[in-house]
């Protein structure tokens, strides 16, 4: 038996699930409303392949005519 790469035995696609133990955050990452300061953090992503990029700045995008479980998104405590 020959050695293969992982991607010939697991397919071109692969997707991998993780969950969350823990999480330990600085109140100094915070924000006044207790929110990450993304800017603040810089974190990184990886977007596939050998590409990875960096959050400088966020948004918000409000659905105006969403009821208020859709508004509030993945917020479990409906609109702000």
């Amino acid at each position: 038996m020959s050695a293969q790469p992982w991607f010939d035995l697991v397919g071109p696609d692969l997707t991998t699930l993780q969950q969350l133990g823990g999480l330990h955050i600085r109140d100094e990452v915070l924000t006044p409303d207790g929110r990450l300061d993304i800017p603040r953090i810089k974190p990184i992503a990886r977007l596939g392949n050998y590409d990875y990029t960096m959050f400088e700045r966020t948004f918000e995008m409000r659905i105006s005519e969403a009821h208020d479980a859709l508004a509030g998104g993945l917020e479990r405590h409906g609109s702000r």
